[in-house]
């Protein structure tokens, strides 16, 4: 396969598993490519690989996708042939392509390209990197059901692409990720291996919505564990989830108990390491010998945390009246007596630009051009403190203003150490992400507050 069609193949596999609409410009890059592919192969040898990087490819299989998208997929590759006065494909034209009837609400996508999911690589024969990535179950909407929280949003892919880059920033350490929705931050992060670093010695992935932490159960599983879930038991748990969606609506705001799908849930066939399970929590360790804890956190309420280093969260800065809580109880955690030192100072060489980043601008810890850190003796001090990450996708300047006053407010230190613009070319999520800047600031306590570390 020459340069031009593996980059198309590789495109039309992302797009197509991740659910991208049709009518999204990056669809139109894909027609990009496949006129810049047509100068290795033949409209006929283009045919077997367009096919099989999409609706024939291993993928398709492993999970229940949009019946929807995958028409609406279909529909493009035939207008794509007739535009070039190409014979179509005979497997699109040997029955008629009509709407589904039956639609769920809940669908699996693959994001091809981040983390190492085994659900993704069930379908992994001879493909590489175009099976690589992590499947999660989701709606396709925004806020669906009273919340954000049932769908991947772009500043959770920024901020998962961008620690993944800077592994010495969790490793070894105990992290807690605040509104983690659906998984996606959590999967990729959890299923990237570096060989300089060991993994984080725990992560506890929190939301609020108990149809939110269930999927993010399901999906933390369905990634994490040795042995891929069969697809019976996927499209069983979709059925399920989707006819609770319906039955318990709740209104904005309430909150609901959390009880886990499953009491017995096995990520690893090693040495299992399990707490009981309660009806707020969740513990389990990956193969990688990471403990993992999903846990119902209500920001205004919070319940008693245990002591962690390191605080994730994306996208969880736009609801004005959740700001101050959100902040007291970053604060609160900061403020802990415990915090777990990290001597890896080791800095992974940067992937280049990464596929969602069209035109990014980084200042990372070490590069900050403003009161940022240098040398190596201040990034094993940036690994050291206890400190929170926060991911902002930039929606409005108001929003953006209350929070960094709010953050001051309450006495807290805060700088930008990375941002990144998303490029409508090469993004899979939320079609009204795109070109909205998401910035990273770090989070900490001022040094006379800073409580010893152990």
């Amino acid at each position: 396969m020459g340069d031009l069609t593996a980059a198309l193949c590789f495109l039309l596999t992302r797009a197509h598993f991740a659910g991208v609409p049709t009518t999204r410009a990056l669809w139109s890059h894909v027609s990009f490519a496949l006129d810049a592919a047509k100068d290795e192969l033949s409209p006929q040898d283009l045919e077997g690989r367009v096919l099989g990087a999409c609706v024939q490819h291993p993928l398709s299989n492993t999970a229940p996708r949009d019946p929807k998208h995958i028409v609406d997929v279909l529909r493009w590759l035939v207008g794509e042939w007739r535009e070039r006065d190409w014979p179509v494909p005979q497997v699109l034209t040997s029955g008629s392509i009509e709407d589904p009837t039956d639609c769920p609400e809940l669908c699996y996508k693959t994001y091809v390209g981040w983390g190492e999911g085994n659900a993704s690589l069930i379908g992994d024969v001879g493909r590489g990197e175009t099976s690589k990535g992590v499947t999660l179950l989701e709606s396709s909407g925004g806020i669906v059901h009273h919340t954000t929280g049932l769908t991947t949003w772009g500043g959770a892919a920024v901020l998962a692409n961008w620690v993944t880059d800077y592994p010495y920033l969790i490793s070894g350490r105990r992290v807690l990720e605040l509104g983690a929705g659906i998984g996606f931050t959590a999967s990729v992060i959890l299923t990237t291996s570096d060989g300089d670093h060991p993994p984080p010695e725990k992560y506890i992935a929190t939301d609020c919505h108990h149809h939110v932490l269930s999927l993010l159960h399901h999906n933390l599983e369905l990634n994490l564990r040795d042995s891929p879930m069969k697809r019976t038991e996927l499209e069983a748990f979709q059925s399920t989830m989707g006819k609770l969606l319906v039955s318990e609506e709740v209104q904005p705001g309430q909150i609901m108990p959390w009880t886990p799908p499953s009491a017995h849930l096995r990520l690893s066939s090693g040495p299992p390491d399990l707490t009981d399970v309660t009806d707020t929590s969740w513990q389990n360790t990956t193969k990688r010998g990471t403990q993992v804890e999903v846990l119902q956190l209500d920001w205004r309420s919070p319940c008693r945390l245990p002591d962690v280093d390191v605080i994730l969260a994306a996208d969880v800065v736009y609801a004005h009246h959740l700001i101050p809580p959100l902040v007291a109880l970053i604060k609160s955690i900061l403020s802990g007596k415990k915090s777990k030192r990290t001597k890896s100072t080791r800095r992974r060489k940067s992937r280049g630009k990464d596929s969602i980043n069209g035109r990014e601008k980084e200042i990372t810890e070490g590069r900050e051009a403003n009161g940022g850190v240098g040398s190596e003796e201040a990034f094993e001090s940036v690994a050291a403190d206890r400190v929170a990450y926060i991911a902002c996708t930039r929606r409005s300047h108001e929003t953006m203003a209350l929070f960094l006053e709010e953050v001051a407010k309450q006495g807290l230190a805060h700088s930008l150490v990375y941002q990144a613009t998303l490029d409508t070319d090469t993004f899979l999520f939320l079609y009204n992400e795109t070109h909205m800047p998401v910035k990273i600031y770090r989070l900490s306590l001022p040094e006379e507050e800073m409580a010893p570390s152990r």
